[in-house]
């Protein structure tokens, strides 16, 4: 039979890290705190956007409400806030008219792209329940998405509409003020002009050789696209007196 053998500190560095997680069960969900993240991760925009996959940064804050329900696992945990996101997607030229240049006997038909500015923010709502060093939670936001187009190109033109958005997440306990969260959610874009984004000068648009290139994807005013990211998420004041892990800060 094989034994493991640690050396003291490293057994005592083990012992600490189990007794930290073991007295973090049920933090980062205390009614009347509030919490907040900053984010980071990518949009799978729908291919009708004319848009490139593209990474995005941003921030959001919750205010836990009034728990219901009973136990460390049954009882579940609303909140609401705020969310702001940004992004620099480059326009996808298949989804854009391509401009033609005649040199001599020679054609060249070129796709053109460019870097927009897309920014989002808005109100939303949580609903999750604490099971151990985990919470997973359920998500609903409405908002706006706004877009702004290279001024080299459009001037500073740049539109705003409603957008609304659905999914969910799961957030890992660190300490009671720290936690990591994996978030995913569908964004739906609501009156979406995809022309806003064209970059391309009327008199240059290739009318000849229409046939030479797929189709682009056809046009919709109403879009979904896929976000994911991870979120790191601190309560400020989040230290508790209560021994009791399940019912951290003691009554709120």
């Amino acid at each position: 039979m094989r034994r493991l053998f640690l050396p003291s500190g490293m057994l005592g560095a083990c012992l600490a890290a189990l007794a930290l997680v073991a007295g973090t069960a049920g933090a980062q969900a205390e009614p009347k705190q509030f919490s907040v993240g900053a984010q980071a991760g990518a949009y799978r925009f729908d291919k009708a956007s004319g848009l490139e996959n593209a990474a995005f940064a941003g921030i959001d804050a919750i205010y836990q409400l009034p728990t219901f329900g009973a136990g460390s696992t049954g009882r579940l945990e609303p909140g609401i806030g705020f969310y702001a996101g940004v992004s620099l997607p480059t326009t996808d030229f298949r989804q854009f008219p391509v401009v033609a240049f005649d040199f001599g006997d020679t054609t060249f038909l070129v796709g053109v792209s460019q870097r927009t500015r897309l920014i989002e923010y808005g109100a939303q709502g949580t609903l999750g329940t604490t099971i151990g060093r985990f919470r997973p939670y359920a998500l609903g936001a409405l908002g706006m998405y706004a877009q702004s187009i290279d001024p080299r190109q459009g001037g500073l033109k740049s539109r705003s509409q409603p957008a609304f958005s659905i999914g969910g997440g799961l957030n890992f306990v660190v300490t009671r003020t720290l936690g990591f969260r994996a978030e995913a959610r569908n964004v739906t874009y609501t009156d979406y002009a995809r022309s806003f984004l064209d970059p391309t000068v009327a008199y240059t648009v290739d009318r000849r050789i229409m046939d030479e290139l797929p189709a682009p994807t056809a046009a919709k005013s109403t879009i979904n696209n896929l976000r994911f990211a991870i979120v790191f998420s601190y309560v400020p004041g989040g230290s508790t007196t209560s021994d009791d892990p399940t019912q951290p800060g003691g009554t709120p």
